[in-house]
């Protein structure tokens, strides 16, 4: 199911539409409504959105900027305009953005389902290649720690450029430790079978990891366990300091 966030306001195109198309059967679902852009920044900001049906003028923010500012905050949608004859070079400019279609108000049916089945074929292809990336990127990094230097690896992370590495392995049963993770740039991670975790980090002092580790095991004493390898300056050596993870791991 794609998910669908309208944005208009005038509440009488958001009642209409809403009525209008089967999301349902069209494997949609409608999961909110904005009647401006900052409104609907906000929603994109805290759910997942695949698809946006938005106004072009509207108060306090326009559909175009927020369009320019979801991008900022890289939020990735099809997005589809609706528009007014006078709002012709609006929408011109809304395409050069990367809207993928402008409908001209009153809205067409068959117009918009035309669109929104384009929209879903585009997220689908989207979604799947992430999904191919993020499997390559699993198996590479895997190789990388169990056999040592991978050439793929050096494409798919920057290690060619890091001054040190380090192998952690782990279980977790919160997962908004992840969190934490993701604020750091030079961490890359894994999770297998929904409880295990594995990774590594790059670019930081032992006194660093050291409070990174500090800080993970204290905010999260009893759902979080990691054990990490040493600390390394060559990317042959991330074999070692993974080894020397698992076996800490294992002897706990």
């Amino acid at each position: 199911m794609c998910n669908v966030l309208l944005v208009d306001d005038e509440y009488m195109i958001i009642s209409g539409i809403t009525y209008l198309i089967p999301w349902e059967e069209l494997g949609l679902t409608l999961i909110g409504t904005a009647s401006n852009g900052e409104e609907a920044l906000e929603i994109i900001m805290k759910e997942q959105v695949d698809i946006v049906i938005s106004d072009i003028t509207m108060p306090i923010m326009t559909g175009l900027e927020f369009l320019r500012e979801a991008r900022k905050r890289e939020k990735d949608f099809q997005i589809i305009y609706l528009s007014g004859y006078q709002e012709f070079e609006y929408a011109k400019e809304g395409m050069a953005l990367g809207a993928l279609n402008y409908l001209l108000k009153p809205v067409d049916k068959k117009e918009l389902i035309k669109s929104l089945e384009t929209a879903i074929e585009k997220v689908n292809e989207s979604q799947d290649k992430e999904r191919l990336l993020y499997l390559t990127r699993l198996k590479t990094l895997k190789q990388l720690l169990v056999d040592g230097e991978n050439e793929k690896a050096k494409t798919l992370f920057p290690l060619s450029t890091s001054q040190t590495f380090n192998a952690f392995v782990g279980s977790y049963t919160d997962s908004s430790f992840f969190e934490e993770l993701d604020k750091q740039k030079d961490i890359f991670y894994f999770t297998e079978n929904k409880e295990r975790v594995f990774g590594i980090i790059l670019n930081k002092t032992k006194e660093e990891l050291k409070n990174f580790y500090v800080t993970l095991a204290k905010k999260y004493p009893k759902d979080v366990f990691l054990f990490a390898g040493p600390l390394v300056n060559e990317m042959a050596d991330l074999k070692k300091s993974y080894e020397v993870a698992i076996s800490l791991e294992d002897s706990y």
